[in-house]
């Protein structure tokens, strides 16, 4: 996890190759002493350009495209990346919101109650985390079979058992590394009792084991029942989340999908605004389950959300298209870069500070409704709305700061485990995969 760069630092001004070059010990004292006055800073240094996240270390990059005065162009594909990005944020911002807001799954107008603004259909975009896990399952069929069809279409079928094979191949190690990784963390961290907060069903942590080897085992157990390519999975009829790492459902589908190679509200969607007349051209296999229901109409808005980036037309003067811009920026770049070690850290972040410092937030809140229903039943309406209206008042802000705190730590932690497990993870990835083609 070190900065290569700083640690090469440690090494400037005078110094030795060997030890044994320096005769006698007098010697030594008179020339280390001064290296050794150099070498602490240096090595705090070091350790703090470590534990910085990158977006500290050069602020510019992550606010523009580039701060080189000659940057490398961005593939073709870039923009997706982007997107990645945003819908790994969009996932974490789901799940920070809609436990502590829960009107946000209903649509608008589903009911006369939910008219919010954040419930509008355009809205729900920035907090649709079903629909930024699809955006994922696309994504990702897109880029895994990109290199084979356009193998195809060059006229280089040869290549096309080589890329399938290769992307088979490297496809588990790529996603179940920095799995590992980060499971084995949670399972440390769940020894110490209070680090991770439960949610306010008591649930969603886990188990902490009689002693530190029942907590390995299970650990290994887990993680073999997640990894096994032989697990039936079938969507999200049949759901099953590491009980390290709740959120971690998605990958073996997205595992599964990659071997078989937006906007629509989590309930009451039928009744909602501006999607009563969808309920029509809902295959007959989806009605009458509102997930399956969700799950269809959220696939589609998929599919088109990336059809229209990739089909979108340039600007005025040709080049970039017009609606991959905003995923093209420094800061979706960014998300880009760290989006796998975002998605595996949020749900463990968000137990460790957010639940721990809302719970109270939310236990106040709730007593306070129950003070404003004691004086509606007096009769006392203007006061049961004032006890409303300020509670809430207090519990937003709590919440804002909270989710600000909550936000910067979860940045800190998956720019530290990108540079640390994720990236090593792909490069491990890579070589395993060249080691094995080159003994076929």
């Amino acid at each position: 996890m070190f900065s290569i760069r700083a640690l090469r630092a440690l090494r400037s001004g005078p110094t030795y190759s060997r030890l044994g070059d320096l005769h006698p010990a007098s010697d030594l004292e008179k020339l280390s002493a001064p290296h050794r006055r150099r070498f602490l800073p240096r090595l705090l240094a070091a350790v703090v350009t470590a534990l910085l996240p990158s977006f500290l270390l050069s602020v510019p990059t992550c606010l523009r495209r580039t701060s080189r005065p000659n940057p490398t162009p961005l593939s073709p594909t870039a923009y997706l990346d982007g997107l990645r990005g945003v819908a790994a944020l969009t996932v974490y911002i789901f799940h920070l919101t809609y436990l502590w807001f829960p009107f946000l799954r209903a649509g608008y107008g589903s009911t006369p109650d939910d008219t919010r603004v954040l419930q509008l259909p355009l809205l729900r975009v920035f907090h649709s985390g079903r629909a930024s896990v699809t955006t994922f399952f696309v994504i990702s069929g897109y880029v895994l079979t990109l290199k084979s069809i356009t193998a195809v279409h060059r006229g280089h079928p040869e290549k096309v058992l080589e890329a399938l094979a290769g992307g088979l191949f490297r496809r588990p190690f790529r996603l179940y590394l920095p799995i590992i990784v980060s499971t084995g963390i949670v399972a440390v961290l769940v020894r110490w009792q209070g680090v991770l907060v439960p949610d306010l069903r008591g649930g969603d942590v886990p188990p902490r084991l009689p002693t530190a080897g029942h907590q390995f085992w299970h650990w290994v157990a887990t993680t073999e029942k997640m990894v096994s390519p032989f697990r039936a999975v079938t969507g999200r009829e049949n759901l099953w989340g590491n009980e390290y790492n709740g959120h971690l459902w998605t990958i073996p589908t997205e595992f599964k999908g990659s071997l078989e190679v937006f906007l629509y509200p989590e309930t009451h969607g039928a009744q909602s605004w501006g999607f009563e007349g969808l309920e029509r051209w809902v295959p007959g296999w989806y009605k009458g389950n509102e997930d399956r229901v969700q799950q269809f109409w959220i696939s589609v808005g998929s599919i088109l959300f990336i059809g229209g980036l990739m089909g979108s037309p340039g600007g005025r003067s040709g080049g970039e298209p017009v609606l991959q811009r905003v995923f093209t920026s420094g800061f979706a770049q960014y998300l880009g870069k760290i989006s796998y070690s975002l998605y595996l850290w949020h749900g463990t972040v968000n137990h460790v500070i957010a639940l721990r410092y809302l719970h109270p937030a939310w236990k106040a809140l709730q007593a306070a409704e129950i003070a404003a229903i004691a004086a509606m039943n007096k009769g006392d309406t203007a006061q049961a709305e004032g006890l409303r209206s300020a509670a809430m008042a207090v519990y937003t802000r709590e919440w804002l700061w909270v989710a600000f705190l909550n936000t910067l730590f979860l940045f800190w932690i998956s720019d530290l485990f990108h540079r640390g497990v994720d990236t090593p993870s792909v490069k491990l990835t890579r070589r395993i995969s060249e080691w094995a083609l080159a003994k076929s």
